[in-house]
């Protein structure tokens, strides 16, 4: 089922940061925080890696983490929730959507349906057999613990045969909804048609960078939270 005609015309205005600059592991998660916080107006940022990391749930334990990922690989504990994901491979998006307007899609349910329709839906323009799996058929998957791509839970993006493409994270404020997402998809050009679902009309979103103080904001919350060993180790 493809997003309401009313959901996408609440998102016309969507900020588009396609982030140029590949950022380490704790940097990446602490600017997304930084975001959420300070935003009020919705945003697509569309980053990269510079290094081999997973990231962890919030809730999700550090000694299981740490005994998956191979050696030389970064680990970092995201400010959402869910299981463990491997960004070595994978495009990583955060779509963020301030409470006001967007209170429709505060829900857990409806905002991963909404975001996973819209990515499926792009995917499928680039020739990508991409589908969302149904309540009905999930594989009792728990977005809280194990690998996020060992089995995928209801409305992640999947090819027909069940191999997962896509799964996100969220978290809730009373400033919005910041959703994480990661796609194990090829780099064909989905991104774009992912920006015109999310804004209707490719000239509906505005491109976007963020100010010093965002950065800095974000460098200063990477050295006293993300990149620390009481934050990595918190559970």
């Amino acid at each position: 089922m493809m997003p309401s005609a009313e959901s996408r015309r609440l998102v016309k205005e969507l900020l588009h940061w396609n982030d140029p600059v590949p950022r380490d592991g704790a940097l990446n998660m602490a600017i997304d925080e930084c975001l959420a916080r300070q935003l009020d107006q919705p945003l697509l940022r569309l980053y990269r890696w510079a290094e081999p990391v997973f990231s962890m749930g919030y809730f999700f334990p550090w000694e299981a983490a740490a005994a998956e990922v191979p050696g030389g690989v970064s680990l970092v504990r995201r400010w959402t929730g869910g299981g463990l994901v491997d960004h070595r491979r994978d495009r990583t998006f955060t779509l963020f959507l301030p409470r006001p307007g967007f209170e429709h899609l505060m829900t857990a349910g409806m905002s991963y349906r909404w975001v996973h329709e819209c990515l499926a839906a792009a995917l499928r323009q680039t020739g990508v057999e991409a589908t969302l799996v149904a309540e009905s058929v999930s594989t009792g998957g728990n977005r809280e613990n194990g690998s996020c791509f060992e089995r995928p839970v209801t409305w992640d993006v999947v090819l027909e045969n069940g191999e997962k493409l896509a799964g996100g994270a969220q978290r809730r404020t009373r400033n919005g909804l910041l959703h994480q997402g990661s796609v194990q998809a090829p780099d064909n050009g989905w991104e774009d048609f992912f920006v015109k679902m999310l804004a209707e009309e490719s000239e509906c979103f505005k491109s976007w960078e963020p100010s010093e103080e965002i950065l800095t904001e974000a460098q200063i919350l990477t050295d006293t939270r993300y990149g620390t060993g009481e934050w990595l180790r918190k559970f």
